[in-house]
């Protein structure tokens, strides 16, 4: 749960998103070693995981460490947005000009010798 909280921090997600998140994407899953077969946590989880009291005594503890561990290989926490892009080619329909231009000469026709 701690890898999801850094997560959460760290793509500023909403406990909803995060839940939506470890819900739907496999690359989050494997970053906080949730099986496929396991549910994910609902968005109250990480809420009171949080705020248990051993927890908050352990926060500032906890991310002292890891801000020292990542200064050692001069890595910085930024904030990100992810973005999956689908570039899935699809068939279109043709454009049928001609045909719409017939229908048109058509209606004009009509018109012109009503």
């Amino acid at each position: 749960m701690l890898k999801a909280i850094l997560l959460q921090f760290c793509c500023s997600l909403s406990d909803p998103k995060l839940e939506a998140a470890l819900a739907r994407d496999i690359v989050v899953r494997r970053l906080v070693r949730l099986e496929i077969a396991d549910s994910a946590p609902d968005h109250s989880t990480p809420c009171r995981f949080r705020n248990h009291p051993s927890m908050k005594k352990l926060q500032d503890t906890l991310l002292l460490n890891i801000n020292e561990q990542l200064a050692e290989k001069n890595l910085y926490v930024k904030t990100v947005v992810i973005s999956i892009v689908d570039a899935s080619i699809i068939q279109a329909q043709r454009n049928h000009q001609r045909k719409i231009k017939r229908v048109i000469t058509r209606k004009i026709r009509k018109q012109v010798t009503a």
